[in-house]
């Protein structure tokens, strides 16, 4: 969910678009940008506020999460605290549990598809994901499956990253 999507009768005490500030690094390019877009996951109890570039962001809201640049890692309830409430609290989803825990390591480039609900628009369960680990030059990779029960199903990739997804998914 972007923060365009944000219902405007939402009261906010801050202002999700500029979350950053004045100017932000995008989160896929790392580019330096003012002119910066958000968008906000909402996912198990957790959000993940992101800001992106205008050549970056249609890309992530196709699905292609990026952890390069500027971003906020915060419980719903301190997301409602800072920003007001976007609508009811998610579902608790076991495979959004997992990507959430995935986005908590602080290796983590990307990962696509970002959510359970982007990934069910790609195909039915197992869904299948690609998590990049590391800065550029330095990058692993794994790609891997989670049964809608977020159960792993398929693991294939660098071993560091493999190791990175296992214990993000077994939390």
């Amino acid at each position: 969910m972007s923060g365009e999507a944000t219902r405007r009768e939402a009261t906010a005490r801050e202002s999700l678009e500029r979350a950053f500030g004045e100017s932000a690094h995008c989160s896929a390019c790392a580019a330096a940008v003012a002119d910066y877009r958000v968008v906000a996951l909402f996912l198990h109890e957790g959000v993940v506020v992101r800001a992106y570039c205008r050549a970056c962001y249609d890309d992530a809201l196709a699905g292609e999460y990026g952890a390069r640049g500027e971003g906020l890692l915060l419980d719903y309830d301190a997301f409602v605290e800072r920003f007001g409430a976007a609508g009811p609290r998610p579902r608790v989803s076991p495979v959004d549990r997992a990507l959430f825990g995935l986005m908590r390591d602080s290796n983590l480039a990307s990962l696509t598809p970002a959510t359970e609900c982007l990934a069910r628009r790609r195909g039915t369960a197992p869904y299948r994901f690609a998590a990049t680990f590391g800065a550029p030059g330095h990058e692993t990779r794994a790609t891997f499956e989670l049964t809608a029960e977020g159960r792993m199903q398929q693991l294939t990739g660098d071993a560091s990253a493999q190791e990175r997804v296992q214990r993000a998914v077994e939390g």
